[in-house]
């Protein structure tokens, strides 16, 4: 079914498009201008409502429009508005005249009831509409809507509500995002509104359903100016009358404002409306209520403050960001290369820029273990492209690079997330003090060349520099802070199964849409402080010394990363000061250890409960949406305390004397981790409601099993297509396929060469023949045990050295009871380096193929001062 959108680039049209894809539907939009880009699967045709020959050859072969195209009354604006208000809507009804097309959606207002001042009840559709005379809006809305009732066409009316939600910027949000929400003294008037996203989803399946006539369109409850003013977080006072018109009326005539003193009274009486007709006739129901829709809005209205129409952004916030579509086009409209041959590549690779052309997992690969399922690589992608399209700015970057560094800085290859280091390597353009080689060592394990000499800063760069600390100072100073909102807004979003069990179908899909969203502006963050931290570690590196960043760690000040590591211990000297208990868990069956052991020690199964509150979202891979966290498996996280305890005690080092460089550093380290620890919190709210969604998908008959859902891109999750089980059974087998290829950490251009037998197995070098593997000198110290090559945690044993490729946040438990820790791949601000430093256990990273050079059971010694980690029992010797 084709359907065209009228004004389908705005923020109801993307929201009706993008419902119209998944409902199967076919839509194109049709705009004056052509966006930046529109929502996967969406056409676009351009031309304008107000032209009927491009109306009418825009609904050629449709089967129903959606009429959105609309212009809200401004001063001085009356012509050019009803030519587009009331003309245009007459272009689209002779249009459909003219093609056949019988199917009409319009989206009206309920400001056509007029005043509601003193309205006894709420308006019902039967009755009689009296616009305000005054309010040109309400009065071109009721002349199409009896332009309509006249045509002979097949038509649903809409009469919505007041419409908010994330990331809206229209002339009705302006008006609660401004430094005050006024109300004026002695009016009872109440607010009914209506999300965006509820808009969306009647509109569009209101264009495939037969049913027609007039609706209202609204949540059930009502809010006054206070509680309306205090969820979008803006103060309300209570202005005289001639006060509060006499301001916009002052706005209006400066041209700073779209809405003028009748427009103003309309909006102060909204009707409240009736619908019965929308729940009990259509069968359907808001997934939002009007106090819902209206935090919601807050999310991105409180990152500025506008007056009259005019944007004046918080310089100390980060902006909402939203991802962009991923396969851009490159902007000189040149080709784009695959990065493996077919039958090689997943389904899901992204293509490459033949400029840019370096990759790199390393850094990634710590949060982001592959192959990724499909779902986590479709939402993880999604919300660190968003991030990037802030970074851009942020960085001041533009032209190609801009471009490319907003759509393809991170990128997808066999179910791997890649950073793209040649644009990754321009971005440090943007940052003062940190050069391309800084980047390198600290996040990809490359280390600076010896011989490396820092460019001394011309004038002209200094001039630069200025510039760019002038621009980014704000956000950075207010890093810590936007860190502190993320968290509160996510304990705001922490459920049980049991609230997830009760939403309605769209509720839970509203749900996992906010998850999503608040995960972009989580990653966002994290996008801003990495380099942040970064610069600040270079600084104490050029000032102080290689030495001083392998002594860099946080102390007392706590590190979110390191929380679980801590309780671990707490736990473990519980267990050596109590060798009953110890002895029993040590005889317990693990799986029956969490069950009993309330019954055995209450203060101990008190302690191991807030431990489990307050790091149960973490665990090994725990950015991989399918995989379990130590919420899930409790007796897991319990198991590594009572190894713990087989080893002696440790605790955090204390800082020490640090000079003013160190403290920054460390501070920034902090805020880091403690944005990171809240991405990893949301992820699992994520991941518990697409669980749900999982359930109910097996219990309809669409899946076979509730994990098929992981399967599915995020975008089908909610509206699976009809072949979805077949395409969980091809993708499983696609990952399974993936699996035996060796990703490379690196690569240029392709990366089936690589992982089929190129880079990804480097000859042995001098080192590893004379008995040591050589890595980055990460935390100091040294320490000998038996090498443990694992892939997993849970093999380690108390006194092992863990050798593993990489480790993210959710390994930190495991740490507890190693004597050491080396991977394969890292650098300086790699998890494995800050939290081995924080606790004073050596670590060496980056160390070429440890995991292939070393042998299982062999005895070594980590010398994390040297970076080397050297074979200490001459029976063995790594493989060569």
């Amino acid at each position: 079914m084709r359907v065209l959108v009228t004004g389908g680039t705005g923020a109801f049209g993307r929201a009706v498009a993008r419902r119209l894809t998944r409902l199967g539907a076919d839509p194109v939009a049709l705009a004056r201008h052509e966006p930046v880009s529109l929502p996967p699967g969406v056409g676009f045709i351009a031309g304008d409502v107000a032209d009927a020959a491009s109306v009418a050859s825009a609904l050629l072969g449709c089967d129903a429009v959606v009429h959105l195209a609309w212009m809200m009354s401004a001063a001085g604006e009356t012509a050019d508005t009803r030519d587009i208000n009331v003309g245009g809507s007459a272009n689209v009804l002779a249009a459909m005249e003219s093609t056949g097309c019988r199917r009409l959606v319009f989206a009206s207002s309920v400001t056509v009831y007029g005043s509601a001042r003193h309205h006894p009840a709420p308006f019902r559709e039967d009755d009689q509409p009296r616009p305000d005379p005054a309010f040109e809006y309400a009065h071109h809305k009721m002349e199409v809507e009896d332009l309509i009732a006249a045509a002979d066409v097949d038509a649903v009316v809409a009469r919505v509500a007041a419409t908010l939600g994330r990331g809206i910027d229209n002339a009705v949000t302006q008006q609660f995002a401004g430094p005050v929400f006024p109300a004026v003294r002695g009016d009872t008037n109440r607010w009914q509104l209506v999300h965006q996203e509820d808009v969306g989803r009647f509109l569009a399946e209101a264009a495939i359903s037969p049913r027609t006539g007039t609706v209202n369109l609204a949540a059930d409850d009502v809010l006054s100016p206070e509680e309306l003013g205090e969820l979008v977080e803006r103060p309300t006072p209570r202005l005289p009358e001639c006060v509060a018109t006499g301001m916009v009326g002052v706005m209006a005539a400066l041209g700073v404002t779209e809405m003028d003193p009748a427009a103003y009274d309309g909006l102060r009486y909204m009707p409240v409306v009736d619908t019965t007709r929308l729940r009990e006739e259509w069968g359907f129901r808001c997934a939002w209520t009007s106090a819902e829709t209206a935090r919601d809005a807050a999310r991105s209205l409180t990152r500025s403050t506008y007056v009259g129409r005019y944007r004046v952004p918080r310089r100390r916030r980060l902006p909402w960001v939203e991802p962009p579509p991923g396969n851009w086009p490159r902007l000189d409209g040149g080709d784009l290369l695959p990065a493996a041959p077919e039958g090689v590549a997943g389904e899901f690779d992204d293509a490459v820029h033949p400029d840019f052309d370096v990759f790199t997992a390393t850094n990634l690969s710590e949060a982001f273990p592959g192959p990724l399922t499909p779902m986590s690589v479709t939402v993880s992608i999604s919300a660190l492209r968003a991030g990037q399209t802030y970074l851009v700015d942020f960085l001041g970057m533009s032209g190609e690079v801009r471009h490319e560094a907003t759509v393809r800085m991170v990128s997808v290859f066999g179910h791997h997330i890649y950073l793209n280091v040649s644009l990754a390597r321009e971005t440090t353009e943007g940052l003062p003090g940190i050069t391309p080689e800084d980047m390198d060592s600290q996040y990809l394990g490359i280390p600076v060349p010896e011989d490396f000499e820092r460019p001394a800063m011309t004038p002209r760069e200094v001039l630069t520099a200025l510039r760019i600390v002038g621009r980014t100072a704000p956000p950075v100073i207010g890093l810590r802070g936007e860190g502190r909102r993320l968290a509160g807004r996510v304990d705001t979003l922490v459920v049980g199964t049991d609230v997830l069990e009760e939403l309605s179908d769209a509720g839970l899909e509203a749900r996992v849409g906010v998850l999503r969203d608040e995960l972009a502006q989580c990653w966002a963050a994290v996008i801003i402080a990495n380099p942040v931290a970064g610069a600040a570690v270079s600084a104490v590196e050029r000032l102080r010394g290689p030495e001083a960043v392998g002594a860099l760690h946080v102390g007392d000040d706590g590190l979110a990363s390191a929380n679980a590591i801590a309780g671990v211990e707490v736990l473990a000297d519980h267990l050596r000061a109590a060798p009953a208990l110890k002895g029993w868990l040590d005889d317990t069956p693990p799986e029956e250890r969490v069950k009993r052991l309330d019954d055995r020690d209450p203060g101990f199964a008190r302690e191991f409960a807030e431990l489990r509150r307050q790091v149960g979202h973490r665990g090994p891979g725990e950015l991989e949406l399918a995989n379990d966290v130590f919420d899930d498996t409790p007796d897991r996280l319990l198991d590594v305390i009572v190894k713990t305890a087989d080893t002696p005690s440790s605790g955090t080092l204390s800082p020490g004397r640090r000079g003013a460089v160190e403290r920054l550093a460390t501070s920034l380290l902090s805020m880091r981790e403690d944005i990171r620890d809240t991405t990893v919190r949301l992820t699992h709210e994520l991941r518990k409601a697409l669980r749900e969604q999982g359930r109910r998908l097996a219990a309809g008959g669409t899946l076979p099993e509730p994990d098929d859902i992981w399967y599915l891109a995020v975008d089908e999750a909610f509206t699976p297509p009809s072949d979805a089980a077949d395409r969980v059974v091809r993708r499983r087998a696609e990952r399974e396929r993936l699996r035996d290829y060796s990703m490379p950490s690196m690569f240029t251009r392709s990366w089936s060469e690589a992982a089929l037998g190129g880079s990804a197995t480097p000859e042995p070098d001098e080192s590893t023949e004379c008995g040591e593997v050589r890595g980055i000198a990460a935390a100091p110290g040294r320490a000998q045990g038996p090498a443990r090559i694992v892939d997993s945690g849970d093999q380690l044993e108390p006194g092992d050295v863990l050798v593993t490729h990489v480790t993210d946040t959710g390994w930190t438990p495991f740490f507890a009871m190693a004597s050491a820790v080396v991977t394969d791949v890292g650098g300086l601000m790699s998890h494995p380096a800050i939290v081995a430093r924080e606790y004073g256990i050596p670590c060496v990273v980056g160390a070429a193929d440890a995991t292939r050079r070393l042998t299982d059971g062999q005895i070594v010694e980590v010398d994390g001062d040297a970076g080397i980690v050297r074979v200490v029992d001459d029976g063995q010797s790594p493989p060569g």
